[in-house]
């Protein structure tokens, strides 16, 4: 049975894995930290407020540790409104006029009951995350971020892109803000720009708007002429092809002819040379004929 055995070990020990489990609950709460921060200590913010990325396994182990203490603030948020409303934050300070439990005991004592739950959700907090800056954002921001949601404060989302190095698969943790919180920033609009009436900043405009004007005539009549020599390039080209194809067709039709005369010339030659051969024969039987005569007149004189 695997009794005692929730929760990942991620390869190291104890100590080790509950340190990293609060320093990256910190830094999830530390992302709400606004830009004069970022100025004073020179760092870039490259990812949103609320947000972290890292492994799927590590997300889903820190994710109880985050979720347990957006609950203690939550449920201490309504007894500061309480201390709140019995004292302005505003009294508090050095002067003269400013709220002590020696001017007024009563309500001092009235006020501390009502803020103690409030300061025993922060101590707590505080031993679960080590930083006092990252409790501060939680109960003053992010309790407001999340607005009235109950229960799932948080979200993963997996990456398409693994980890470089050991191709681990990669998540987003983030807190789910609230719909009212989200449509506020969606809607915020950005300030307008102040422009002044002034005869000299009308001038420069047009200006300006006359040499945008000039340089879109200029490209427009360049494309127009870029798009013309193209034409001019594709009719040339097509009208060389068109000779090059007439010089081909009569090629062939010169071949044609040629094979056809040579075709008709040798029939020709061939009677001509058996009307030779015929007449030599001929010839030659003529020529046998007279030997054949002049034997016999010679055989005739003989017997005579």
């Amino acid at each position: 049975m695997r009794h005692r055995k929730r929760g990942r070990r991620l390869g190291r020990s104890s100590s080790h894995r509950k340190a990293m489990y609060r320093n990256m609950a910190s830094s999830l709460f530390l992302t709400y930290r606004g830009e004069e921060v970022a100025e004073v200590y020179g760092y870039e913010r490259k990812q949103p407020a609320g947000r972290i990325v890292t492994t799927l396994e590590k997300a889903k182990e820190v994710r109880s540790l985050v979720e347990k203490c957006i609950t203690i603030a939550r449920k201490a948020k309504p007894h500061r409104e309480a201390s709140e409303a019995i004292v302005s934050p505003d009294k508090f300070g050095k002067g003269a006029e400013s709220f002590s439990k020696k001017r007024e005991p009563e309500l001092w004592a009235q006020w501390s009951d009502a803020r103690a739950p409030y300061v025993t959700a922060q101590r707590r907090c505080f031993q679960l995350l080590g930083s006092r800056e990252a409790v501060a954002l939680l109960f003053d921001v992010v309790v407001d971020e999340i607005g009235e949601r109950t229960h799932g404060y948080t979200r993963i989302v997996r990456l398409a892109t693994p980890r470089l190095g050991d191709a681990g698969t990669r998540a987003i943790l983030e807190v789910v803000q609230d719909d009212k919180v989200r449509e506020s920033y969606s809607a915020a609009e950005a300030p307008a720009l102040e422009v002044e009436d002034d005869e000299a900043a009308v001038e420069d405009a047009e200006a300006a708007e006359n040499v945008a004007e000039s340089d879109a005539d200029e490209a427009a009549t360049d494309e127009a002429v870029a798009d013309n020599s193209a034409e001019a390039a594709n009719d040339s080209e097509d009208t060389a092809d068109e000779a090059e194809e007439e010089a081909a067709s009569d090629d062939d039709a010169e071949e044609a002819s040629d094979d056809s005369d040579a075709e008709a010339e040798a029939p020709a030659e061939e009677a001509s040379d058996d009307t030779e051969e015929a007449e030599a024969s001929d010839d030659e039987d003529a020529d046998s004929d007279d030997a054949d005569e002049e034997e016999d007149s010679e055989a005739e004189t003989s017997d005579d």
